[in-house]
């Protein structure tokens, strides 16, 4: 101790600053009172010493820090000559070439990498056994992913597909890129410019995978929009489904090719349903449920095949087919059927027509509401609120042994069975004397009339024919369901949407024509056999009636009446004779011999 120094005695409540270094018998120990070691270099009496490392409280040590932070905590460079070894068994090391390797706690050798890149290029490794690192075809441009990989066959097939069913956790690599569903689902995108595979520019191909017996979804592509809702489906077998409408209807029903140009859509069905359905959902809109349109020169709808054209209206007062037309020698409506007949009209009420035919000016129309070119065969009655033009005639029987011709003069020889409806037929022959007050008309055309047995069974064959029209309207209504109602409370209905209710009605073959079974005028036949029919003039002008001057000169104006000479016509000479025979009025002359004139038949 030093001159006048003390020692003192510390309570426990003094801090204790002392360092002591002792050896307890068995270990040498540094022991401070508080605070942390610091380890120096230098004069420490002078001030000059400073701190090489230092031990902290907490127990970490620093070198070139006095802040450790960690265990150990070294600002400088360390040297490890036999690597390191963490506490899972794993070390790094560093070789003679200063290239660290890392082994794993079950010994092996985790790869070293080295290698060289391009800036924004995603690295891969181009050396497995050495670790070495280089450039991949992909490019991060910072806003989007870049494949750069030459035009080839193989890689740009195939290459990307989702991982799982959580479509955020990224793309991968298809393991066997290949052009092919067999590999897998694939997308193809072909650049505009593109050469490599002949006949693929700007192509944009999705692909799902082909698989073998495919159940619900297997095999499909699907398009969801919205909250992952499904829009669209297309199934392996080509069926394609939008907005939910699972069916087996198609479009390019197992083709995409061959259709030709000419068709935007096709649409068939092997369901038995509709190829086509199409609805309006609010009422009152005056919305079409299918609607077309086509410039001059096109068809804005052009339907063939099957059953043809089916149309139902469930509006009060309105058509089922409402057809219109605004185009000059335009017809609103045209049928024409190549082997059978070209329409069939039939009201199910017994109040109400079955055909009604107007024209602009009703009544006073100028022209005709109705053309018929050819002839109108009816088996009921003819009611006409106008006039009539042309003349009549009466369908009758050849009983003469000598042939009739148009012009001749007949009379009644009496009446056989019917071959229209109930009338009987009137038999007829030359007039061969004058006066003859059993006069019928003058001789018009040949006529074709089957026989009972041809008739009857024509008759049958139509009967059937009207039935099974009759059971198909039934059966269509009994099969009409509700559709339920719209917003506004008006009911709707359909028969085709439950087509399998509606029973196959066939309709009866046809073994006997219209022109073997029923009566009809043979326009090209100029003479009429014993035996046949024919129509005869029995009143309106006609245009010929052969005449004979000898028995007098005829005038038009002149009355005409029978003469000797057996079916020709003469002048009436004896007006009390001619009471009951006269066949009509000339409307033409001739002076002598004998001739043909013009006639206005009223017999009388």
């Amino acid at each position: 101790m030093e001159e006048n120094s003390s020692w003192t005695i510390l309570d426990n409540k003094e801090n204790q600053t002392t360092t002591v270094i002792a050896h307890d018998g068995t270990d040498g120990q540094i022991t401070r009172g508080r605070g942390a070691f610091s380890f120096r270099l230098g004069d420490f009496y002078s001030g000059n010493d400073q701190e090489q490392m230092r031990l902290t409280e907490e127990g970490n040590l620093g070198i070139g820090t006095s802040k450790p932070q960690f265990k150990l905590d070294v600002a400088g460079a360390i040297r490890a000559r036999q690597g390191f070894v963490f506490n899972d068994g794993s070390t790094l090391k560093v070789n003679d070439k200063g290239l660290l390797t890392l082994t794993d706690s079950n010994g092996n050798v985790v790869p070293d990498v080295s290698g060289s890149g391009t800036t924004g290029r995603l690295t891969k490794w181009t050396d497995g056994a050495s670790g070495t690192l280089g450039d991949s075809v992909a490019i991060d441009t910072g806003t989007g992913l870049q494949l750069t990989a030459a035009p080839n066959g193989l890689v740009d097939t195939n290459l990307l597909y989702l991982n799982g069913t959580n479509g955020t956790t990224g793309v991968l690599a298809g393991s066997t890129p290949s052009f092919g569903a067999n590999n897998g689902p694939f997308f193809a995108m072909r650049g505009n410019a593109y050469t490599t595979i002949p006949n693929q520019r700007g192509l944009f191909t999705i692909s799902a995978g082909n698989v073998s017996s495919p159940v619900g979804d297997d095999g499909s592509v699907k398009f969801n929009t919205g909250n992952d809702l499904l829009r669209m489906v297309i199934r392996p077998n080509g069926t394609v489904a939008v907005a939910g409408g699972f069916s087996a209807n198609s479009i390019f029903a197992g083709t995409t090719t061959g259709l030709g140009p000419g068709i935007a859509v096709y649409a068939a069905t092997n369901s038995g349903g509709e190829a086509v359905y199409g609805q309006c959902l609010q009422s009152g809109n005056n919305c079409y449920a299918l609607e077309g349109y086509a410039p001059t020169g096109d068809y804005a709808a052009y339907i063939y095949g099957g059953k043809g054209v089916y149309a139902e209206s469930d509006d009060a007062a309105q058509p089922g087919v409402d057809a219109n037309a605004y185009g000059s020698n335009a017809y609103a409506l045209r049928a024409e059927s190549a082997a059978y007949r070209a329409g069939y009209f039939k009201s199910d009420s017994n109040i109400l027509y079955s055909l009604y035919v107007d024209d602009v000016d009703g009544p006073t129309q100028t022209t005709a509401a109705l053309n018929v070119r050819g002839t109108i065969r009816g088996e009921g009655n003819l009611v006409i609120a106008g006039s009539k033009a042309g003349y009549v005639v009466d369908i009758v029987q050849n009983m003469d042994s000598a042939a009739l011709e148009p012009g001749d003069v007949v009379v009644i020889v009496g009446n056989g069975p019917p071959v229209l409806g109930q009338i009987p037929v009137v038999t007829v022959k030359k007039a061969s004397g004058a006066y003859d007050s059993a006069v019928a008309g003058v001789v018009d055309q040949a006529w074709y009339a089957p026989d009972p047995e041809t008739k009857a069974a024509y008759e049958a064959q139509e009967s059937a024919a009207r039935s099974a029209m009759d059971a198909r309207n039934r059966a269509r209504a009994a099969a009409r369901v509700s559709l339920g109602k719209t917003a506004d409370g008006v009911e709707q209905f359909s028969t085709r949407r439950v087509k399998s209710t509606e029973p196959e009605i066939a309709m009866p073959e046809t073994k006997i024509t219209d022109e073997q079974g029923t009566l009809h005028a043979l326009s090209e036949v100029t003479s009429v056999g014993p035996g046949s029919y024919l129509s005869v003039v029995t009143l309106g002008s006609y245009k010929m009636i052969k005449v004979d001057a000898s028995f007098g000169a005829i005038r038009a104006g002149d009355l005409l009446t029978t003469s000797t000479h057996a079916g020709y016509a003469m002048k009436v000479t004896d007006k009390v004779a001619a009471i009951g025979a006269i066949i009509g009025k000339a409307l033409g002359n001739l002076d002598s011999g004998t001739g043909t004139i013009p006639v206005l038949v009223m017999p009388k």
